[in-house]
């Protein structure tokens, strides 16, 4: 660490201690409401004014919407009580985009590891389109409302639950939980106690996250290994992201690029669409000038890979990019222009949790965020080489540097040659897989072997002593948390991957299924699918023939890495 460096950290140190002390009184309503005032009204210009004083409107009228919808519901509905054989939770999720994803894979082995309860999700008015889009699909979650009745006194919940950066048990009925499921009681009962260590923490939210990040990451714990710590379930950073995007959503994304014949990375430089709407830079951004030069020596280096730039209202325009989609996309279709992506490059972003839900590598810029604490395996992480990780050093960390700098050191000490560089090696390490059809019958005379997955309805054939088959029928396994266009495994996962007729059935868009069988297919590996004329069609816009009864195309890597720039 340079002495630049640690002056820095000691100068942050120091910030926030006086920050803690200043933020004592400003907890309750006119203390934030005075502090809002200060700085994101009277220090701005006037256009950024304008913007505030909607943002500010927009907010103050969903609020009353909010506390009218749950006093009339507190009036007028009737305790449950001991009705039901099943626990009912409410799980308060706070955050945006990026948290509501983590969130769904966190409740998704919550519920699977609690019982199966019911679990209704309550995110923030504000929050609502975040939380719908992130929980699409989501077989443990009964339903998606801002107006839920909370008070102890008259709520319908057995549990209630408070996720953030951290996690808590906020009220449990012990007498229901004792009488349904007492292994749940007892192990919440043991993360309530393990959670007074951590009270100054939970009570400070977010105040102390950052401070709470830097000790987690010290001790080699990352942000979904907190949540499966203090919950006390089997969830760590290692663990998939879920994510479900609208089929039908494909269509409008086709209309926008060719997902199976463009080589395309896709780049990002907005930031929160809810807290942070109406400002014009936040210190987590990228300097513009830096993803100009990015793009320019990117398209240099590598011409024959287009750049798509995705975004909604933060995001500004880049110039020189191959393909401008800013506010031109839903969510949902956003997500499958990532999920085709060789590469998604951004800053701490809630697309690069899309991305990782999707299973496209990410390469990541951390600046005042905690990288150790946040980062995913699979991503390239490149950090500041000078401040960092100033994450609620402030209140106002996102808007203004904490340090004062007019212009935030940590994000622009990360050179775009260096961004460019992570990108290339990257993509010219790709291998590029080939596939070769062969004739057989492999499901019925006994060729298969090894972890064998089977999408769609089983294959009894299959059913045979030693072999290792997971079943991915999302019609009837409401268990599972993806469909046939994402499936719920990481990349080269599979020995042999079977697809039944089912899956044309299901009306999904086949090429895309089966381009995703192939992703979870082993170098080696085999898939087998119909033979039918469909299927056949789908092959060939992936440049794949395949003869027999039915198909089976073997994927095959060549022994080097292949070099792939165009």
């Amino acid at each position: 660490m340079s002495e630049h460096h640690r002056d820095a950290q000691l100068e942050l140190m120091a910030i926030q201690l006086e920050s803690i002390g200043k933020n004592n009184h400003t907890k309750g309503f006119l203390g934030r409401l005075y502090n809002r005032w200060k700085n994101d009204f009277l220090k701005r210009n006037l256009r950024e004014k304008a913007l505030f004083i909607r943002y500010a409107l927009h907010r103050a009228a969903k609020n009353l919407y909010t506390k009218l919808a749950t006093g009339w519901r507190s009036m007028t509905h009737t305790r449950r009580g001991a009705t039901g054989d099943r626990v009912q939770v409410a799980a308060v999720c706070n955050g945006g985009l990026g948290d509501m994803l983590i969130y769904s894979a966190f409740l998704h082995y919550f519920h699977r590891e609690s019982g199966f309860p019911i679990i209704d999700v309550v995110p923030h008015p504000l929050r609502v389109t975040d939380a719908e889009f992130a929980f699409y699909g989501s077989p443990s979650i009964r339903a998606i409302t801002p107006a839920a009745v909370l008070n102890p006194a008259n709520t319908p919940y057995d549990m209630i639950v408070k996720i953030g950066d951290l996690f808590s048990y906020e009220f449990i009925r012990a007498d229901r939980l004792q009488q349904l499921n007492p292994a749940l009681l007892q192990r919440v009962l043991s993360a309530q106690h393990q959670q007074e260590k951590y009270r100054a923490f939970l009570d400070a939210q977010p105040l102390l996250d950052g401070w709470f990040a830097s000790v987690a990451s010290r001790e080699g714990l990352g942000r979904l290994d907190v949540l499966g710590h203090l919950a006390q379930i089997s969830f760590t950073q290692d663990h998939s992201l879920h994510l479900c995007p609208a089929p039908e959503a494909y269509a409008g994304a086709e209309r926008l690029i060719d997902l199976i014949g463009t080589r395309y990375i896709t780049i990002h430089n907005g930031w929160d669409n809810v807290e942070h709407r109406h400002a014009e830079q936040v210190t987590k951004a990228w300097p513009a000038e830096h993803w100009a030069r990015f793009v320019a020596e990117f398209k240099q280096r590598l011409p024959g890979v287009q750049v798509v730039q995705v975004g909604a209202n933060t995001s500004r325009p880049i110039p020189n990019v191959d393909v401008g989609l800013l506010n031109k996309t839903t969510l949902h279709e956003a997500a499958w222009i990532l999920k085709h992506s060789e590469l998604h490059v951004d800053g701490d972003s809630g697309l690069v949790h899309i991305a990782r839900a999707l299973h496209t590598t990410s390469v990541v810029l951390f600046g005042p965020t905690n990288h150790a604490f946040f980062h995913y395996p699979r991503n390239l992480q490149l950090v500041s080489t000078g401040c960092t990780n100033c994450w609620w050093i402030t209140p106002d960390w996102m808007r203004f540097c904490p340090r004062g700098l007019q212009e935030p050191e940590c994000m622009k000490s990360i050179e775009p040659r260096r961004v460019v560089d992570a990108a290339e090696r990257y993509l010219r390490a790709v291998p590029a897989w080939e596939f070769d059809g062969e004739r057989g019958r492999p499901a019925r005379s006994g060729h298969l072997s090894g972890k064998i997955a089977i999408l769609g309805e089983d294959q009894t054939p299959l059913s045979e002593p030693g072999r290792r088959q997971t079943i991915y029928d999302f019609r009837t396994q409401a268990s599972e948390f993806g469909s046939y266009l994402n499936l719920p495994a990481e990349n080269e996962t599979y020995d042999a991957v079977v697809c039944s007729a089912s899956i044309i059935d299901d009306g999904v868009p086949l090429i895309y299924a089966l381009k995703e069988a192939l992703r979870i297919l082993k170098n080696g590996g085999v898939l087998v699918a119909p033979q039918q004329t469909a299927i056949t069609e789908a092959l060939a816009r992936l440049n794949i023939r395949a003869g027999g009864d039915p198909f089976v195309i073997r994927k095959n890597i060549p022994s080097r890495l292949c070099t792939r720039a165009a």
